[in-house]
């Protein structure tokens, strides 16, 4: 067998011979193993080299029976970039030259790292297919349910890497393109607004990595779809850790999503480069201490990155560096802050507030890319303050009270976020919300799938039960908002 081809090889009798053997005893049989780490990479699209990425880092840690790791692995195969050939604002990968031991093949390959006694390289598991898709949740579940049933523990993580996006949906296909014909996506909207969408949809501001109008052959996974498959997998049960090596996940509409079927989210409200999480240093300081809670693990994947993006604005000093975060949100606390939101959510609603101060607290707290529809809730809240009247009013000191309230929680729940001097000078904190400019920029979400409006059966479940949607929505109907010119355009 040549060499190169090895990268795909454990003992195949830990990784499948001795899965029939667990699973007839995992439900019932206490686990002596401490942690199950999950990894479901979508190497799809131009995401290849970063899946591969962060295979060859799973592989260079030494496991102990007291840690586990699985991993389910999609790549196409084709149009592969050379190695070593990375975009400008690409972060190279921390052990690049062992990619050039990882194959290519196309289809989707699930196996697991086991056994402390052998320093694994690679991994031999289960061909999956040519064809699976990675962004069907009846996949995630699929795969999460063969992780903790035949590797059982007391706790678990899950880490997903795809390309990702904020309010509707998990993951999408980057190759989503604006749908040229809109009309048959869009309900109940004036011609002029018609128009105007279409004029949108040719202005180079568009970022497909944004959750656009889909054209009908698009993959993607929603948010609830991804809670549904965890619960479906997980029973009663919720993962220590979820995280996302995706753009755009740390908003409070995923944590909310989450919240139920994980304790613990580690994701960004920024874009999130290929390389930017290295998952090696903490992986490894896991196996040789794997009694840790889940927080102490989360802080050390945040710091991790954090000597990551340090490393790569040291080698790139000279050049605009783009902004960067990375959160842990402590889900079991995301609770109280909704009920202080909504209150405050209502008297934004109210017209006891006009539109244009929210519009100037909005524009105090930029979002962190051009075409973001997220906005960090904490500036938001903060600049709100000096817009809600003068001193002494009944609605200065309700939003003084609700602001506080707010902010204090989020200080409690995201502690010491990651954030670089970009995206801490945009206001960034560490966790986002949906807040798009105007009317149009909310419409350019693929409404068949999606929607923030309370009313519509296919809202978000955090649309429907909180007040922020209602707001929003208020907001985005008002006559005086108009969207800003693109980028450069006066």
């Amino acid at each position: 067998m040549n060499m190169k081809h090895l990268v795909w090889i454990i003992i195949v009798g830990v990784a499948a011979g001795t899965a029939v053997a667990k699973q007839s005893h995992s439900a019932s049989a206490p686990s002596a193993r401490e942690w199950t780490v999950m990894f479901y990479l979508n190497g799809v699209d131009d995401l290849e080299k970063s899946a591969e990425c962060a295979l060859i880092q799973m592989l260079s840690v030494r496991p102990t029976e007291e840690v586990t790791l699985t991993i389910q692995l999609a790549m196409t195969g084709a149009d592969a970039p050379p190695l070593g050939r990375v975009g400008q604002r690409d972060i190279p990968c921390p052990l690049e030259k062992a990619l050039s031991r990882v194959p290519y093949w196309k289809g989707t390959r699930r196996a697991a790292v086991v056994n402390g006694k052998t320093r694994v390289r690679a991994v031999d598991g289960i061909f999956l297919g040519s064809n699976l898709d990675m962004r069907n949740p009846a996949n995630l579940a699929a795969f999460v349910r063969w992780s903790v049933s035949n590797y059982p523990a007391r706790h678990n993580i899950l880490i997903i890497k795809d390309h990702g996006a904020g309010k509707p949906y998990l993951l999408f296909a980057k190759s989503a393109r604006l749908n040229s014909s809109i009309n048959s996506a869009l309900i109940d909207i004036t011609p002029e607004l018609k128009a105007k969408l279409a004029q949108k949809s040719k202005e180079p501001r568009l970022d497909v990595h944004k959750p656009v109008i889909l054209e009908p052959d698009s993959n993607l996974l929603l948010n609830s779809q991804i809670r549904n498959a965890l619960k479906s997998a997980l029973g009663r049960r919720r993962l220590d850790i979820i995280g996302f090596d995706s753009c755009y996940k740390a908003m409070l509409e995923t944590g909310y999503a989450m919240r139920d079927v994980a304790r613990t989210l580690v994701a960004s409200e920024a874009i999130q480069f290929d390389y930017a999480w290295d998952n090696l240093p903490w992986l490894t300081e896991l196996a040789r201490h794997p009694k840790v809670n889940r927080l102490t693990i989360a802080r050390k994947m945040l710091v991790s990155f954090q000597k990551r993006q340090a490393e790569f604005e040291r080698q790139h000093s000279n050049e605009d560096i783009d902004p960067a975060t990375l959160a842990a949100v402590d889900l079991d606390g995301l609770d109280a802050i909704l009920s202080p939101l909504d209150l405050f959510s209502d008297i934004l609603a109210t017209d006891r507030f006009p539109a244009k101060m929210a519009t100037n607290a909005r524009n105090a707290c930029q979002p962190l890319e051009d075409e973001s529809f997220d906005i960090d809730l904490n500036c938001f809240v903060t600049h709100i303050i000096d817009q809600a009247g003068g001193e002494g009013s009944e609605t200065q000191e309700e939003i003084d009270q609700l602001s506080k309230n707010i902010n204090d929680t989020i200080k409690t729940i995201v502690p010491d976020p990651i954030i670089n001097y970009k995206a801490r000078k945009l206001g960034a904190s560490g966790l986002a919300i949906y807040f798009p400019a105007c009317q149009e920029d909310d419409l350019l979400h693929d409404p068949n799938h999606a929607s923030y409006d309370p009313l519509d059966s296919k809202a978000i479940p955090f649309s429907k039960q909180h007040s922020w949607a209602a707001f929003i929505q208020r907001y985005l109907k008002d006559p005086n908002i108009k969207c800003p010119p693109p980028p450069g355009v006066p």
